[in-house]
């Protein structure tokens, strides 16, 4: 999880706590930064209202996605932007996976690929254009927020 001026900081805890942690000021990147991926929704909550606490505006001035499709994620006032993971899917191949090395100890571990879904909401847009001034006084450079 990275803060609106990069780094990967914060807790990583799975509540709001340690999205806002993340979305506090970090060392300057080489480019401008235009979106935070959280690790959990719990944190990207937590990283909308740090960005909200610094006056910025999702998704015109950074855009904020979490990971695994909570059910608040839906709701129409935070409309997060998410990946669902099939968790059913992941345990039931998890299982067969068990099962069939139980049957055939020799049988060589197999690798299941269970792709995730990103579910576009409202927390997201396009990428500002470089240079174009905005919201956190940006012309093509990074300024920390709250300055």
């Amino acid at each position: 999880m990275a803060g609106p001026l990069g780094g990967s900081r914060g807790n990583h805890t799975p509540h709001e706590s340690g999205g806002a942690a993340d979305a506090e000021p970090r060392p300057r990147p080489a480019g401008p930064v235009t979106a935070i991926f959280a690790g959990n929704d719990l944190c990207a909550f937590g990283v909308l209202d740090a960005l909200a606490e610094h006056g910025l505006r999702v998704p015109a001035d950074m855009s904020v996605a979490g990971y695994d499709n909570t059910p608040v994620a839906a709701f129409r006032a935070v409309s997060l932007t998410t990946v669902e993971q099939f968790a059913t899917e992941i345990g039931a191949e998890a299982m067969r996976s068990v099962l069939g090395r139980v049957k055939r100890r020799d049988r060589p571990a197999r690798h299941v690929m269970v792709p995730p879904r990103l579910i576009e909401r409202t927390t997201t847009g396009p990428a500002r254009s470089p240079g174009r001034s905005d919201r956190l006084g940006r012309s093509g450079r990074e300024r920390s927020v709250g300055q």
